[in-house]
């Protein structure tokens, strides 16, 4: 689970979420444009058409003991600690790229100056 962890900070540039895969393109279009350049309007217009396909009609929740039974698994533990480990690693990237309206909000990041011999 450390190793995962470390992986995600040190190897990738942006690991997003399902649920806010519309942040996750604003993201990639914003770190990335030479690659990602319109993708989030492109994605807006395939949410219109699409919207049917990103969500369940018939939704049967499950029952409380099946709930506790994978919420005992160890193996399901770690990957939601390291599920909400990611989901806090997005939400640093938002914040430090976006103010609090959600506009895009990128502080000087480097500072040139000239030396002189």
């Amino acid at each position: 689970l450390e190793q995962a962890k470390f992986n995600l900070v040190n190897h990738y540039l942006l690991v997003g979420i399902n649920e806010q895969m519309r942040k996750f393109i604003s993201l990639l279009e914003l770190l990335l444009p030479q690659f990602f350049d319109g993708a989030l309007e492109h994605f807006d217009t395939l949410d219109a058409k699409h919207a049917h396909l990103r969500s369940t009609k018939k939704k049967i929740p499950p029952l409380e003991s099946t709930l506790e039974r994978v919420r005992s698994d160890k193996i399901y533990t770690m990957e939601r600690e390291f599920y909400d480990f990611a989901v806090e690693q997005f939400e640093n990237v938002w914040k430090r790229t976006h103010d609090e309206s959600g506009e895009v909000f990128l502080p000087q990041q480097f500072h040139y100056e000239k030396i002189k011999p």
